[in-house]
């Protein structure tokens, strides 16, 4: 086998089929499709938590949105970093 760029690995996390498959490619499919589960479940969770702000104004809106972006920013980076970790150890079991 050869090594994986860490880099593209790590941008391949941007959409869940993409991140299923860099998980793949190293070993890790079990360990990723639990890893977005939980990550987009939580997304579903946080977002739904923050519905009843819909309600409040503009200024509710305004925080709604905020937090859902916030939210979502966080469900890709958490993903980004772990495929980054596995990736650079694949690359070093290569290496032995």
């Amino acid at each position: 086998m050869k090594p994986k760029s860490v880099n593209w690995q790590t941008l391949a996390c941007l959409e869940i089929a993409t991140g299923l498959y860099a998980c793949k490619r190293i070993g890790k499919l079990k360990r990723g499709l639990v890893l977005f589960g939980v990550n987009y479940l939580g997304l579903l969770i946080g977002s739904l938590a923050l519905t009843p702000l819909l309600g409040k104004g503009l200024t509710g809106i305004l925080f709604y949105g905020l937090w859902d972006v916030t939210i979502g920013i966080v469900s890709i980076v958490i993903p980004m970093l772990f495929v980054r970790e596995w990736t650079k150890t694949f690359n070093l079991s290569l290496l032995k």
